[in-house]
């Protein structure tokens, strides 16, 4: 556990059994839902609690109500005081009512005798158990932080669930709240704290832990990648490598794709993407992370010791290494700027629908804005127009889009069917940049020697995405096909029995049936 945070036993001034019932004041509709929350030691947000005993009809929450008032000793420095706390329902149908309403004041006497009373509120500092979606705190976090779906688990869970990406470590009917009260005078010991009612409603508090350090415990800076060196001696696989952060979370975690350089722009195949490399050991990764500017992240190769490394010291300086210096970790990009591309096509100076891949030198994808950084290649593929070609990731982009890149060499690859030439390309960034124009090359004709491309087997997408994926691979006729899975049926809504209102330029797009017959196969109608 961080020396940077400090749980503090409440054993000794629980007042209130666990179990919450409405003739104590409780909302009916809380009945039972004691049995939802952890007990004994628990982390949420990576901040460590020590909650109450297990048994739900012995001591283990503070209660305040009316007058009550309890004092805990505290006699350390904190910059933060965390607080595990929630409040009684408002209204049964109206989950968010109440919002502003005070429901206690929580209150840190310093050692030279001094006060800060904090007032806590509805649906700020502090929310009931269960609240409507949308109806969280302003200033508490959800007991349980979001967290990544593990993408090789993906046969086992659902599909839509999986597009989200984040999963929530239990529903909003099982929430309580982190707060975290900044202290405005943390080079001064806290002697104690005082909770106090200031309503008749109930409020509840299940832990305390004292955080000491840079930062908001709750505040996670944007996510970022960074990259991982670890010894060469001890040189492993991505699945092999354990890595945590404790006041944050790892979104993803994957071997470097390796540099990209100028043999890379000199490639003879390009538009195509590249093979998916093998699982193979390295002491280079790559990894996505958010968390606190105190927060630590944690390595461990198969063949080494754990070690520690700064992470809020790898986002404010840069980089920061173990304590034995023999790992590392670097922000690859300190300075990004928002960017809006144009691409047009060389023959008409228009501008043009593309299929992009945008990378790091780093070879790290840097997905435009509202694009997946990890493409589904599974069933449902391509859904929000983005594209896996082995071991690249592609977005389908209009003429004019957003990104945000990072100021330094950006490489890009940009294609459009077989008539145009791929586009690979190095681009300098420059600090505060707002504009990039690309030029796509158009190769060959077709439509002058009275040929049409087509694609006649399109799934899943609706008919705005196909005419932006046929323009960005220079496809002239798209037949977008509703089917029939059990009792899932696609794209019915779309069918009009005409040409689809989207189509436009060069690409048609008509939505039709695919009608399945164990001699024809599956028929296209």
């Amino acid at each position: 556990m961080s020396t940077r945070l400090k749980p503090i036993s409440l054993t000794r001034y629980f007042n209130s059994p666990a179990a919450l019932s409405s003739t104590d004041g409780w909302h009916p509709a809380m009945d039972g839902v004691s049995g939802k929350f952890p007990r004994l030691e628990t982390k949420h947000w990576g901040i460590p609690f020590r909650f109450g005993p297990e048994a739900l009809t012995e001591p283990g929450l503070i209660v305040l109500r009316g007058a009550t008032e309890v004092r805990v000793p505290i006699g350390k420095t904190a910059t933060h005081v965390c607080i595990a706390h929630f409040c009684n329902l408002a209204d049964a149908m109206f989950a968010n009512a109440g919002g502003g309403e005070p429901m206690g004041e929580y209150v840190l006497r310093f050692a030279d005798g001094s006060e800060h009373v904090q007032s806590i509120r509805r649906r700020f500092e502090i929310n009931p158990f269960s609240v409507a979606w949308g109806g969280g705190p302003f200033a508490a976090q959800p007991s349980a932080m979001p967290v990544p779906w593990d993408y090789a688990s993906a046969p086992a869970v659902a599909w839509g669930q999986l597009q989200t990406g984040v999963t929530y470590a239990g529903g909003s009917a099982c929430q309580f709240w982190i707060y975290a009260l900044e202290n405005p005078r943390p080079q001064v010991p806290i002697k104690s704290i005082t909770f106090r009612a200031t309503s008749e409603e109930p409020l509840a508090i299940l832990g305390v832990t004292l955080y000491e350090g840079p930062g908001h415990p709750l505040g996670h800076v944007p996510r970022r990648v960074y990259k991982l060196l670890i010894p060469a001696s001890e040189r492993a696989t991505a699945p092999e490598l354990e890595a945590e952060i404790d006041l944050g979370v790892i979104t993803r975690l994957y071997a470097a794709p390796g540099t990209v350089d100028e043999a890379w722009l000199k490639a003879v195949e390009r538009g195509l993407g590249a093979p998916r490399p093998p699982e193979t050991a390295t002491r280079e990764f790559l990894f996505e992370a958010t968390g606190s500017e105190g927060a630590t992240l944690t390595v461990k190769a198969p063949q080494g010791p754990q070690r520690t490394l700064d992470f809020g010291k790898a986002w404010t300086a840069g980089s920061a290494t173990s304590d034995d210096r023999k790992a590392r970790i670097q922000l690859l990009h300190p300075r990004t700027t928002w960017v809006h591309v144009t691409v047009t096509d060389g023959s008409t100076g228009k501008e043009t629908p593309t299929r992009l891949h945008i990378c790091g030198p780093n070879g790290e994808y840097l997905p435009p804005y509202g694009h997946h950084q990890v493409v589904n290649d599974r069933w449902f593929e391509d859904y929000a127009g983005d594209l896996q070609l082995g071991g690249l990731s592609f977005a389908y982009v209009p003429g004019r889009f957003q990104v945000e890149l990072p100021v330094g060499d950006v490489y890009f690859e940009c294609a459009k069917g077989f008539e145009y030439e791929p586009l690979r390309k190095k681009v300098t960034i420059r600090p505060g940049q707002r504009e990039l124009k690309l030029t796509i090359k158009r190769a060959e004709d077709w439509r002058k020697d009275r040929w049409v491309t087509a694609d006649t087997h399109v799934h899943f997408i609706s008919p705005e995405t196909a005419w932006l994926e046929g323009q960005g691979e220079g496809v002239n006729l798209i037949n977008l096909l509703a089917s029939q899975w059990g009792h899932l049926y696609t794209n019915v809504g779309d069918i009009s029995g005409a040409v689809s209102g989207c189509s436009r330029d060069d690409t048609i797009v008509w939505v039709g049936t695919e009608n399945r017959n164990h001699l024809l196969g599956h028929t296209s109608m």
